[in-house]
């Protein structure tokens, strides 16, 4: 099973103050020790660091983003497919106002590597058919 992480799970294993603090660093604990193909695109850590340099954290975004390397297999690049790709989600699904056009590239880069399976809190992920979006805790039972 390929699973493809969202930012948001990255962030809010950082905040104690977040409800999904604790979920999200098990989760990542156990994903990172599992020997699970797990991955993300560039756009996980562009995200990470508009967020954190928005609350002028700029050593916190740099410290997220070196964490991902420790949990991740690979970060997937933006490429002129997976442009495309987001191109065709956006005609096909803009009018959803729940789905950022920053999570359109993350379900083009999914689609464009054949990952089935996106791990996220966002709930405008579940409007689309491509791929299937999947809370941390819902998978807790399918990790080993």
């Amino acid at each position: 099973m390929s699973l493809y992480l969202d930012t948001n799970i990255f962030i809010y294993s950082t905040d104690p103050k977040s409800p999904y603090f604790d979920l999200c660093r098990v989760f990542l604990g156990k994903v990172a020790n599992e020997g699970l193909e797990v991955v993300t695109s560039v756009e996980t850590l562009q995200e990470i660091v508009h967020y954190f340099k928005s609350l002028g954290k700029i050593d916190k975004a740099l410290s997220v983003c070196k964490s991902v390397f420790g949990v991740v297999d690979l970060v997937l690049p933006l490429d002129l497919e997976v442009v495309d790709i987001y191109m065709g989600l956006v005609k096909k699904y803009g009018e959803i106002k729940k789905i950022d056009s920053r999570d359109f590239i993350h379900l083009a880069v999914c689609i464009n590597e054949k990952i089935a399976t996106i791990v996220t809190y966002d709930k405008g992920y579940t409007l689309v058919k491509e791929v299937m979006a999947r809370k941390p805790e819902d998978l807790m039972g399918e990790i080993n």
